[in-house]
């Protein structure tokens, strides 16, 4: 996460109800693309330390709209994130 996404957690953590967890990479010339968790921009140890400790209680739903096994990827974003988790 950059400084301003950290800034703005920080500002509004207490309206967060919902965490959808995708990743993605953005090029030089500013495109986008999404990823499998855990390959993208996304610090997830970061960012669950984030919610940790804002007292963030609610669901984290792995979500994957890109790629050719959507649902491998979901299934392998919910193992990752398990795992940094603990």
């Amino acid at each position: 996460m950059c400084s301003s996404d950290l800034d703005a957690f920080r500002t509004l953590h207490t309206h967060i109800v919902h965490v959808q967890a995708r990743d993605g990479v953005r090029s030089l010339d500013g495109m986008t693309a999404e990823t499998a968790v855990g390959e993208g921009m996304v610090d997830w140890t970061e960012l669950l330390a984030l919610l940790f400790e804002a007292g963030y209680r609610g669901w984290v739903t792995a979500v994957r709209n890109q790629g050719s096994d959507r649902g491998g990827d979901v299934e392998r974003a919910i193992q990752y994130l398990k795992a940094i988790h603990l």
